[in-house]
């Protein structure tokens, strides 16, 4: 038996200081250290993944910043510049010992992946606010900028203890598969963000008000715009683009380091309108829309670099070797050996990426409809909100296609120089719909006692194309056209709550309770051809179990004396232990022992991880002076 031990301490400090009525200096700084033994006995992993295929994880994020504000008569401006490190460690318990795994059932040996990852950023930031506007009513003005110089620094060892898959095609006699990885995987780039933008707040009367701006964003690193296609991967890809099932243009995939250009095209108009109707602003009714751009997270595209320095095997095996298959020796079960492999005359194919030039970031259109009612003390509103997002990435296999006669898996184009050619797409989509009610009564004291409380009910529905990173074999293929998201959760509700406990030293007790339904997963079968390899068949999609969760907290502030105040908070996390699950095993059937032939798969259905932490207690202490 292994404990699975998470440690977590927060800092947070902040000296002000007022030289003027006109002037505020604020510094203030801020830390997050979190160490955490996880991924494996279904804790964040596998179930069947022990303890030393789990991972010593430390995450921590240290801030800092200093801010400036200067206040006139009609006019605010605030100055800002911070600093941020961010680190995420993956250890593993046991990087040695090699892998031995059968999904779903068994795995023997250590963890196949160590990284280091850490980010540097360095903001500056201006806001302006003017109130001194009076055209037509009263105007909010407000224009600003900022810049971040980001550091990215990773160092990915991914399937460097190599990984020896078994299944039942063979009796379990031998593995049939061994992932490895090896080479240098150190990778780093600069990126700078500049942001601006202007927006007014209008109030053309007392009852109506009117938000209207536009924002602009753009990252020169967003994608490595130097990058030069290796000729080699000019010359295998071109040979054989005719048989690929993915079109390649070369004008779009390949660069000499000149074809990237900045996307300056991120402008994001956005407006909104209030209108109450009733002088005490009783029930008021509102509108808004507006385009956003998102950033493209520098992991989802430095494949094309890493692999090239990382390269990434997946040999499998057979008895007699043929159809795609190796030979099995037992000479191979070592990294040794699987070296000596890689760096033979005639080496296993890797895996390329292909980037497009013209990447543009994602973007969404957003509105919302609405409306808010006060009832005597309770607050109420009636909200829909729709999203459209566009230029979503994911690579897609050029050399694997369904097959068209039965719409099932897999046509392959044969490239010798590559085991697979992944082409990013820029095209993918989501929709997302959703109708929100919600109830809140904000605390109020009413003599000595005070209480608040608030519940939320959410009907939504949010869908995509493709799957997430990687979209096999294309994001229009099998169950990768328009489904619903992982995350989709239909009906959510939230409830939450503080209230004084009488006679208890104004001891404050508050929580915060969700029950919403359980997120979708695929189910999926492996058939065995006569030409070697398996077939894999999209059947349907099924929901787990609904999710539970209960926080509660008690808070207690001491007298204030001297401006100096001290409280303390006990929290108590998922309070009634409740396990719920995630990681449901999508496999309903696993090749047989002849073509065409299957083996139903006794762990379908069944959840391989708690996607939610067990009951646990936090003890707090806040200062304030």
């Amino acid at each position: 038996m292994h404990a699975s031990p998470f440690r977590e301490n927060l800092g947070f400090a902040k000296l002000t200081y007022v030289p003027s009525a006109k002037q505020e200096l604020e510094v203030s700084g801020d830390i997050r250290h979190e160490v955490d033994t996880r991924g494996f006995g279904g804790q964040f992993g596998d179930t069947w993944r022990p303890y030393s295929g789990g991972e010593n994880h430390r995450n921590n994020v240290y801030t800092a910043r200093a801010k400036h504000s200067l206040y006139g008569a009609s006019s605010t401006n605030e100055a800002m510049v911070s600093y941020q490190y961010y680190l995420w460690n993956q250890d593993p318990v046991d990087f040695t010992t090699p892998i031995q795994v059968s999904f779903g059932n068994w795995w023997i040996g250590g963890d196949d992946a160590a990284q280091h990852l850490t980010q540097n950023r360095l903001s500056f930031r201006d806001d302006f606010t003017y109130t001194g506007w009076h055209g037509a009513g009263d105007h909010v003005v407000k224009v600003g900028a900022n810049y971040d110089l980001t550091h990215y620094n990773l160092n990915k060892q991914l399937n460097e203890n190599p990984k020896y898959v078994y299944d039942q095609s063979n009796n379990f006699q031998f593995p049939t598969q061994v992932q490895y990885g090896f080479g240098n995987g150190d990778i780093a780039q600069n990126n700078g963000q500049l942001g601006a933008y202007a927006q007014d707040t209008w109030n053309p009367t007392r009852r109506l008000t009117v938000d209207y701006g536009m924002r602009w964003d753009v990252e020169t690193g967003m994608i490595n715009r130097d990058y030069v296609t290796p000729q080699q991967v000019r010359d295998s890809v071109t040979a054989f683009a005719s048989k690929l099932f993915v079109p390649i243009d070369p004008n779009r995939y390949f660069t000499n380091g000149s074809q990237r250009k900045l996307f300056l095209g991120a402008f994001q108009p956005r407006a909104g309108l209030s209108y109450q109707f009733d002088e005490r602003g009783h029930t008021t009714a509102f509108v808004s829309a507006g385009i956003f751009y998102d950033r493209l997270p520098f992991n989802n595209t430095l494949d094309e670099t890493y692999r090239r320095q990382h390269p990434n095997y997946t040999i499998n095996f057979s008895a007699n070797g043929g159809n795609g298959t190796l030979k099995w020796d037992t000479t191979y079960f070592s990294r040794a050996g699987l070296n000596a492999l890689v760096h033979s005359a005639n080496p296993p194919a890797t895996e390329v990426y292909l980037v497009p030039n013209n990447l543009k970031p994602p973007r969404s259109n957003q509105w919302s409809v609405g409306v808010r009612q006060v009832i005597g003390s309770v607050n109420t509103s009636v909200t829909y909100n729709g999203t459209r997002s566009f230029n979503g990435y994911s690579y897609e296999w050029a050399n694997v296609a369904l097959n068209p006669a039965t719409q099932d898996c897999c046509l392959t184009a044969n490239l010798p120089a590559y085991q697979n050619v992944l082409v990013g797409n820029n095209s993918v989509r989501t929709w997302y719909d959703a109708l929100l009610v919600q109830v809140d009564r904000p605390y109020r004291r009413i003599g000595r006692f005070g209480w608040g409380a608030g519940v939320s009910y959410t009907l939504s529905k949010a869908d995509q194309e493709g799957n997430d990173l990687f979209s096999f074999p294309q994001v229009q293929a099998y169950g990768n056209t328009r489904h619903a998201i992982a995350d989709d959760r239909r009906h959510q509700v939230v409830l939450n709550w503080i209230t004084d406990v009488p006679y208890a030293w104004g001891i404050q007790f508050s929580g915060i309770a969700q029950v919403s339904s359980g997120t979708p997963f695929n189910k999926t079968e492996f058939v065995p051809l006569a030409t070697g390899g398996n077939q894999r068949v999209f059947l349907s999609r099924s929901r787990g179990p609904w999710y539970h969760n209960v926080d509660i907290r008690l808070r207690k502030d001491f007298v204030n004396v001297g401006g100096n105040r001290a409280g303390v908070t006990a929290s108590l996390f998922n309070l009634f232990n409740t396990q719920n699950l995630g990681c449901f095993d999508e496999t309903f059937a696993n090749p047989g022992s002849g073509p065409g032939v299957t083996v139903p798969n006794t762990h379908y259905g069944k959840a391989g991880c708690t996607i939610t932490d067990p009951r646990r207690f936090q003890l707090g202490l806040t200062y304030d002076f």
